[in-house]
């Protein structure tokens, strides 16, 4: 009994009401059953069904998880038909509930497009080759997929079409944005553009932006490379858009750099327009009112930059004064180096050759390939020795030059000699000064007036100019300056250099030429830029006369020959281009021969004496190369001898030198006027000088000659003369290495031989040089060989030792040739004489003294 009501008890005790059924079970007869959230009331979850009602339950438990797997579904249908409706900007809104719908885990994550709830296991990112901040995690539904696809794709375009909106503003391909387009915003992405990497704030993972398309790029994409991560500074993937440089992704850095160079070009045109705009609205109010134009003035403004310049200026001419105190040794090397410094392998020249040759040479290389072909050895030792010879050459036939311009040419006309001299100021000297106020000065005192200038700004293919006006002669007068390193920055230089021979056609066809490239280039961009104000000039009656000094008279020929033969845009209206005429002086080589002929009614060049720069082409440097050559082959054994008399004399430790002669008694007591028996050349001698014909690799009628009448200064026994000669004549066709040859090329120069020319007037007086073959091996003034002075005593280094006495004729050693006296009745203000000459006395002075005396005497007496 007591077991029993014990099992009875326990048996009250563990018995479960069945939820369905309500009676009581104990726990073999009910179990707990789980049912789904909200399947019960009172949110009841967990209850016990007995062994009968529990098929019901579970019946009871599915059908609660399909009502809400249903609403659910339709649900995300709604949701999933608001995302195609909204579209990229949809933002899905997850479910409460916590329970994957597939298979009822516990999960956090949720669909982005229709917002169901899902496990790892039953959700994926879509679409996978997109970058990883542009895909979803989105269920299996083709819908959501389909959306999460088109909305990458979406984003994608979105983001190329913005990029390419401003890439098309910086390639100027949308018209009314044109070069001057909007500047690109920048786009706030969390990944990049490119590649899809998600940006933080790690190294290596930082968000830039390209100022050109204004993408979101990591630092590889935007530059293409990995090595702009270390040296963000000297990054060259960057380009001046707009104030300051500012980086470029790899895409955009073409456009950019267009853009800035069309940017460049755009501004350029914009000035240039209102330059030709300003010069010709200059000239057009001098026309109308000359009192209204205002003069320059001057720019008194010391800056910093001035004064540096001339700090620097006083240390270089302090050390070059100094120079001379020092001793013999340290001047000679300081010399020495200096020369090598500024000739390099050529400047051991300069113990042999005059520091003007030294120049020449240098020029001559940088222009002729052919020069650069010839081994240094041999380029030294022609240049020696052929000098020598040229000179010996010249001085065996010093009336040469005269008979020569007697059979080939015609005197100067006074008439335009005269006009030479008075252009020669506005041609040759203005236009090099650095301010306009300091060219007007000298415009002022002859009576012109400056308009309009571009003094202070020139480049390659843009040489400097200024417009003179004389309302009196009715004339306007365009100087155009040569060439001048310093104020062009060596642009001129490049305009000189680029001397390829260049084919011009008219558009019509009806006139061509053969030009100097980069002169062609100049004279062309020149009448773009003075167009409207020749024109003006032109129409309202002014004569036009351009003028220039080397390239400017180069440059001023061409445009003449523009003003008269070109285009109808280049071409003086219909009935003025007779008005325009040119001048040049020290003109260069620069049109074929055809053109240069067709141009004499209205262009002349003036072309002094030794100047290089006129005989400097093609032809001539190959010539010169082929008798540098040949010079060197014969010359071995003159170099030998000169090398061993160098080193006696550095075994001497560089003695000086003493005359070994006696002076004999004076030979010729008057001067050698011409006619003289003794030293006259016949007119029959063929000089080897002037017949050395060009070389036969050179095309004649492509090389380039001084254009139109050409006017040839030349020396004949030391004074000047001038005749007008044909472009091809053989003097100007060959180049002679001499002292003057660059120092004849310069303005003064040119303007003081001009002078020289107008004053000259033959007479009987004039003296008849010595030749040199006629000389003898000694001096006649000091009884010494002519080569006592030199250190180099070859028969071929002779002349150099030997000049001519101007006042006699005579051959002298330069030791005895010092002193300079002005000979008037040769019109001659310094020229050089021997000893001699310079002290001569006079027999019936000395004759006479007894009774000059006597006269003094009686004066006194009287007195």
């Amino acid at each position: 009994a007591d077991d029993g009501l014990n099992r009875f008890l326990q048996t009250l005790t563990f018995l479960q009401e069945c939820l369905l059924c309500n009676r009581h079970f104990c726990s073999e007869h009910a179990q707990p059953f789980d049912f789904p959230a909200g399947a019960l009331p009172d949110n009841v979850s967990r209850a016990y069904i007995c062994i009968t009602c529990r098929p019901q339950a579970e019946h009871i438990a599915a059908d609660h998880k399909d009502c809400l797997r249903q609403t659910r579904q339709i649900r995300a249908l709604a949701q999933r038909q608001k995302a195609l409706q909204t579209g990229c900007h949809h933002q899905s809104r997850p479910e409460t509930t916590r329970f994957c719908i597939e298979c009822d885990v516990a999960s956090s994550g949720s669909c982005e497009v229709c917002g169901l709830t899902l496990c790892p296991l039953h959700a994926e990112l879509h679409p996978p080759d997109a970058g990883k901040a542009r895909r979803l995690s989105v269920c299996f539904d083709s819908e959501c997929r389909s959306y999460a696809s088109a909305r990458a794709a979406a984003c994608t375009a979105v983001r190329t079409a913005r990029a390419g909106f401003y890439s098309a503003c910086l390639s100027a391909a949308t018209p009314r944005l044109g070069i001057s387009g909007p500047p690109a915003t920048l786009e706030e992405a969390v990944d990049c553009a490119v590649c899809g990497l998600v940006f933080t704030k790690l190294p290596g993972s930082l968000r830039h932006h390209c100022r050109g398309c204004g993408r979101s790029l990591c630092a590889v994409c935007l530059c293409g490379v990995a090595g702009c991560l270390v040296n963000v500074a000297r990054c060259p993937h960057k380009a001046r858009l707009y104030d300051k440089e500012e980086r470029i992704c790899k895409d955009c850095l073409p456009l950019a750099a267009a853009r800035v160079q069309a940017k460049a070009v755009t501004m350029g045109i914009v000035d240039i327009a209102c330059q030709f705009a300003e010069h010709c609205l200059r000239v057009s109010a001098f026309l109308d009112d000359p009192a209204a134009v205002p003069l320059y003035e001057a720019n008194n403004v010391d800056t910093v930059q001035e004064k540096l310049w001339r700090a620097g200026g006083f240390a270089v001419e302090g050390a070059r004064r100094a120079a001379p105190l020092l001793s013999l040794p340290w001047a000679l090397g300081v010399r020495a180096v200096d020369v090598v410094w500024n000739y390099g392998q050529y400047g051991l020249l300069g113990f042999l050759l005059r520091e003007e040759i030294m120049q020449g040479i240098k020029t001559l290389l940088s222009l002729s390939s052919a020069l650069q072909d010839i081994p240094p050895r041999d380029l030294v030792v022609g240049i020696l020795y052929l000098s020598a010879e040229q000179r010996k050459a010249l001085r065996d036939a010093p009336e040469e030059n005269r008979r020569l311009a007697s059979q080939v040419g015609k005197p100067v006309p006074p008439d335009l000699l005269q006009a030479l001299i008075s252009m020669a100021l506005i041609g040759t000297y203005a236009p090099y000064h650095e301010t306009p106020c300091e060219v007007q000065r000298f415009a002022l005192q002859q009576n012109w007036r400056l308009v309009t200038e571009r003094l202070c700004e020139s480049w390659k293919h843009k040489p400097a100019w200024a417009l003179f006006i004389s309302c009196e002669h009715r004339t306007a007068a365009i100087s155009i300056r040569g060439t001048d390193v310093e104020q062009s920055r060596g642009g001129d230089l490049f305009t000189d250099f680029d001397a390829v021979p260049a084919k011009y056609e008219t558009s019509d066809g009806c006139a061509t030429l053969v030009a100097h490239s980069g002169i062609l280039a100049a004279a062309l961009a020149l009448e773009s830029e003075l167009r409207p104000t020749l024109r003006t000039l032109a129409t309202s009656g002014y004569r036009l006369i351009l003028t220039g000094h080397s390239l400017g008279g180069a440059v001023a020929a061409l445009l003449t020959w523009l003003l008269r033969h070109g285009t109808g845009g280049e071409r003086l209206p219909l009935g003025f281009e007779g008005q325009a005429f040119g001048i040049g002086y020290s003109t260069p080589s620069v049109v074929d021969r055809k053109t240069a002929e067709e141009m004499k009614p209205f262009f002349t060049s003036v072309v002094n004496s030794m100047d290089v720069v006129p005989r400097l082409c093609k032809g001539t440097l190959m010539q010169l190369s082929s008798e540098i050559r040949a010079c060197a082959e014969e010359s071995g054994a003159a170099l030998d001898e000169d090398v061993q008399h160098y080193v006696e004399r550095l075994t001497t430790v560089w003695a000086p030198r003493f005359r070994d002669g006696t002076p004999l008694r004076d030979p010729n007591p008057k001067p050698r006027e011409r006619g003289h028996s003794g030293s006259q050349v016949p007119e029959e001698r063929d000089q080897e000088v002037w017949t050395h014909e060009i070389s036969e690799n050179v095309d004649v009628m492509q090389d380039l000659y001084v254009p139109g009448n050409v006017v040839w200064i030349h020396r004949v026994c030391g004074h000047l003369e001038a005749a007008l000669v044909p472009c091809g004549i053989k003097p100007l066709r060959r180049l002679v290495l001499d002292k003057r040859m660059f120092a004849d090329h310069a303005s003064q120069s040119v303007y003081q031989a001009l002078l020289a020319t107008q004053s000259r007037q033959p007479s009987r007086s004039d003296v008849t040089w010595q030749r040199f073959a006629d000389a003898g091996e000694r001096c006649p003034c000091c009884g010494s060989r002519y080569e006592w002075m030199n250190t180099a005593r070859s028969g071929r280094m002779r002349c150099h030792a030997m000049t001519n006495c101007r006042k006699c004729g005579l051959v002298v050693c330069l030791g005895c040739a010092n002193t300079r006296r002005s000979i008037p009745e040769l019109c001659l203000e310094s020229a050089r004489v021997c000893d001699r000459c310079a002290w001569r006395c006079d027999d019936r002075s000395l004759q006479a003294l007894p009774a000059i005396f006597h006269s003094l005497a009686a004066q006194n007496s009287q007195s």
